[in-house]
């Protein structure tokens, strides 16, 4: 019987691991990598973060499923900002496809996972993963009996933010540990309630989380690294990457399968212009409204929600986060963070994203005030992007892009209209401080809350079987070769267009 077993460690690139690796700290994963090989796992993170599972559960890119930055997402036909769901992914998941083809399969916690209505197998969503959808597991009741025997993930309803002393710091670090072991726990209960699986499938995402928050303190290069707190802390990352190791050997000797271990994106430190968009693009001419100074910026600049997190004790945040409708609390809080009557009247706008900066072109027909011409869309793409190629960062003569991509060129799909139109992809070589062109003057950059940030550069390890099945691109492999391949190791013919129905 074949069996296959694919473990993301979300979060994670080999600048991360390769150290762990020399000092013989991962023997797991070591001997998995001399018997079969690696490469970097090029993903879609530079789309969006929110693009990358969906990528890879479905094989399709994000014009054609539709994904991109899913916690704050433009609703089509509108100028809402949403939370996109479960039921908004057009397609099955690679492991949904096998279970329907008769293949016993166990999922974890996957981010971003397409909607499950039947299935050959377990079903685990939303336990530990950042921002969860919340969508039902499988079988319904399933979620619930883990709670039962093993409890909710410490940190299911963490707001994430920086602690404020040593000893939250080594609060929130032991939270990640104890998530992190009973998520090993999980998969062992689960592998022997479903003892004839043949394809499992998990995420680890407490070293996603770490990242996001423990940067500065991992990265002794950072700028608000504090010598003292890394020395009372550690790293994090590591500790947590040899707990994964010992986890995975553990589940490995359970039963003989297949190997494939990837990440979905790594980290870095966090030093995108998130917000800056929004000043550029008053202050070239294609946004309407008032170009305001560093201390008062606009809604779209200035987000209400960070704000009230200054001036409110995070545990009522947390508590109320944890108490509202799910549904009601993204909305509100999405509508607290967001303006749409500068948007109705700029032939292009700024729209949330993590990675890249995302502009979204006003064009008459699609959006409900639309005002630029469909004649006119390609004129003032190309517009826009020589102008943001003269943007340079921090008083010098560093270009601050290093490419602005026209979605539609390079993701023309049946869900592109849900994207942004063009994408700014910003220098990462310095932390930018600001941006600046003869046209816009000094836009200062806001720092992000949280000092880690993805890269679209995962890790991928495969055995020798498994290898086999993708294609190498130099020291490459590409997120959307994972659906296939795996249907291949089955024997099944990949279909990349079954839509996610019964």
């Amino acid at each position: 019987m074949k069996r296959l077993s694919i473990i993301s460690l979300d979060g994670v690139n080999w600048d991360i691991i390769q150290p762990l690796l020399d000092g013989g700290k991962l023997p797991f994963l070591s001997k998995l990598m001399q018997k079969g090989s690696q490469a970097v796992l090029q993903t879609h993170s530079y789309v969006s973060s929110g693009s990358t599972w969906p990528s890879i559960h479905t094989g399709t890119h994000p014009g054609e499923h539709g994904i991109m930055f899913s916690h704050r997402q433009l609703e089509s036909g509108t100028y809402n900002i949403v939370k996109k769901q479960a039921e908004d992914i057009p397609f099955k998941g690679f492991w949904q496809v096998a279970s329907k083809s008769g293949i016993p399969t166990i999922a974890i916690d996957l981010p971003k996972a397409p909607a499950v209505r039947q299935f050959n197998g377990l079903v685990l969503n939303s336990w530990g993963e950042e921002a969860p959808w919340y969508s039902p597991s499988f079988p319904k009741d399933l979620k619930k009996e883990i709670h039962s025997k093993f409890g909710k993930h410490p940190l299911q309803e963490f707001y994430h933010r920086p602690m404020k002393d040593l000893n939250s710091w080594k609060w929130l670090k032991n939270q990640h540990v104890i998530g992190l072991k009973k998520r090993f726990e999980i998969a062992h209960y689960l592998m022997d309630q479903q003892a004839d699986w043949q394809l499992f499938v998990m995420a680890i995402n407490e070293m996603h989380l770490a990242g996001h928050l423990f940067w500065h303190i991992i990265d002794e290069d950072h700028p608000d690294h504090d010598p003292e707190l890394r020395q009372e802390v550690g790293n994090i990352m590591q500790e947590l990457l040899i707990i994964t190791d010992r986890g995975l050997a553990t589940l490995a000797d359970r039963t003989e399968s297949n190997q494939l271990i990837i990440s979905n994106n790594g980290m870095d430190r966090s030093q995108a212009p998130m917000s800056v968009l929004d000043q550029v693009l008053k202050r070239l001419g294609y946004m309407h409204g008032e170009v305001n100074d560093d201390k008062n910026l606009g809604r779209n600049s200035f987000n209400v929600v960070q704000e009230l997190e200054k001036k409110i004790p995070m545990g009522l945040v947390q508590w109320l986060k944890a108490k509202a409708p799910k549904k009601l609390w993204y909305k509100i809080t999405r509508k607290l963070t967001y303006s749409t009557n500068e948007w109705k009247k700029s032939r292009a706008f700024p729209v949330p994203n993590d990675v890249s900066g995302a502009i979204r072109i006003n064009l008459r027909g699609r959006e409900p005030h639309g005002i630029v011409d469909p004649k006119e869309y390609d004129t003032l793409c190309q517009s826009i992007i020589e102008d943001m190629n003269q943007l340079t960062i921090n008083q010098t003569d560093t270009k601050a892009i290093e490419k602005v991509i026209k979605v539609k060129d390079q993701f023309n799909g049946q869900n592109s209209n849900e994207l942004a139109d063009l994408l700014i992809l910003w220098n990462k070589e310095k932390p930018i401080i600001s941006v600046e062109s003869p046209k816009i003057g000094t836009v200062k950059v806001k720092e992000d809350k949280r000092t880690g940030a993805h890269t679209d550069k995962g890790i991928f390890v495969a055995d020798e079987m498994m290898q086999g099945l993708f294609k190498r691109e130099g020291d490459m492999v590409h997120d959307l070769q994972i659906y296939p391949a795996v249907l291949n190791f089955f024997e099944i013919e990949p279909k990349l267009k079954i839509n996610n129905t019964n």
